[in-house]
């Protein structure tokens, strides 16, 4: 039973960590960076971890490019964060 844990336990923190290092690629297009985004939160979620909204979105941001920079900046001086959803 240990050993299928301990493969849970690294399923959980590579997933954790794919989510941190997702970005989007030069060229690319919103839609197709929010689904790698989405696809790993379902992944996450589907080994029991939860990933919140306002987490998502500040994951989000900060995989945008510079070029999206001032995008940043207005969305992280709103009041209260937009909805993943």
């Amino acid at each position: 039973m240990n050993l299928y844990q301990n493969n849970n336990d690294q399923r959980k923190l590579a997933l954790k960590d794919k989510l941190q290092k997702i970005k989007m690629d030069k060229g690319e297009m919103i839609p197709k960076y929010l689904t790698k985004l989405t696809q790993c939160r379902i992944e996450l979620i589907s080994v029991g971890i939860t990933v919140f909204t306002d987490d998502m979105v500040s994951i989000s941001l900060q995989g945008l490019p510079k070029s999206w920079h001032s995008y940043q900046d207005f969305v992280n001086g709103r009041e209260k964060l937009s909805n993943w959803e």
